[in-house]
């Protein structure tokens, strides 16, 4: 497994070759775009977290992108994807986040996207990027809306960095969420203990576990080691998938210049 260096990582797992994977993530990063305020020297870790918007606030940028963009002007994808390249990448770091300034703000948002696939599992894409929100994946229905016929499976981990742990699976198909198993630590800001809340909701997977849920409460409905044990369940365990060298064809959507543009895969 990756190192825990990190707030929280987030990726996908699905059942379907990687360029039409790429086209459809291509296409999501670049209806998105790169703030024009963005920074893109400053990573994950700048600035002042407790100075960051709020996850409404962040939630609201990403969904008018789409959703409330008005429908007599459509977004320009050629254009906005003039700052984001293709690269070819093996590494093991993924820089998860851009942060900029705006009033005083410290602003930060996902900026790449690594599409990989896996060694002797070739039939499977792993995606792996940073979403805005939590409880659901707008990249994991977006992936689902353009490949309905699909599985799509969504996880997030928290690592050392997160201070709010996190633990998500969930299963999307046809653009809806139909399985969300999560546990969730909220720190309160008056001083009181940290709360988990926990939930195992819509239709059970068949290769999930009944008796991993019997008797759990919400810290331990979903954890770590839960999720190593359902991508085994997947036959796609975690050293196989996290290891650099065992990716195939990575292909790195970033704002860092070099690669090629993003509209080749458009």
């Amino acid at each position: 497994m990756q190192h825990e260096d990190y707030a929280y990582l987030d990726f996908i797992v699905v059942e379907a070759p990687q360029i039409d994977v790429l086209r459809v993530m291509a296409a999501y990063r670049a209806e998105m775009g790169v703030p024009e305020d963005a920074d893109p020297t400053e990573f994950a870790g700048g600035g002042d977290p407790d100075k960051r918007p709020s996850v409404l606030g962040l939630m609201w940028w990403a969904l008018k992108q789409r959703i409330f963009s008005p429908k007599d002007e459509p977004i320009d994808f050629e254009s906005n994807a003039q700052d984001l390249f293709l690269h070819a990448d093996e590494a093991a770091g993924l820089d998860r986040r851009i942060t900029w300034s705006q009033d005083g703000q410290v602003f930060g948002l996902p900026v790449e996207t690594r599409i990989s696939g896996i060694a002797g599992r070739e039939d499977w894409t792993l995606v792996e990027f940073s979403d805005v929100i939590s409880g659901m994946s707008m990249t994991a229905t977006r992936l689902s809306e353009e490949l309905p016929e699909e599985d799509v499976f969504f996880f997030r981990r928290s690592g050392s960095k997160a201070k709010e742990p996190h633990f998500d699976f969930h299963h999307y198909r046809a653009g809806e969420q139909r399985r969300r198993v999560m546990s969730h630590c909220t720190h309160p800001t008056d001083g009181s203990p940290a709360w988990w809340e926990g939930h195992a909701e819509g239709p059970m997977l068949p290769f999930e576990d009944p008796a991993a849920y019997e008797g759990k409460d919400g810290a331990e409905i979903l954890t770590a080691a839960r999720q190593s044990d359902l991508l085994k369940r997947l036959d796609l365990p975690e050293d196989l998938i996290f290891d650099p060298q065992l990716r195939i064809d990575a292909v790195l959507i970033s704002d860092k210049p070099g690669g090629a543009p993003l509209s080749v895969a458009l």
